[in-house]
């Protein structure tokens, strides 16, 4: 489903995976419910198994 992605995406890779906008993904990662880190420059650094969790964990 995400295989044409890297396994480390940003937060415009979220918007286009899950099909949201750039709101409800910050929202997502500010929240915990996709596990993620900042980075030293405070860009969002998400792994890809963390968003192929969120969906089965949201799909159950």
């Amino acid at each position: 489903m995400f295989n044409r992605y890297d396994d480390i995406i940003l937060v415009q890779d979220l918007t286009k995976m899950l099909k949201i906008g750039k709101n409800k993904a910050y929202n997502l990662l500010q929240s915990g419910q996709i596990k993620a880190k900042k980075d030293r420059t405070g860009h969002w650094v998400i792994q890809k198994a963390a968003v192929i969790e969120y969906t089965k964990a949201s799909n159950a």
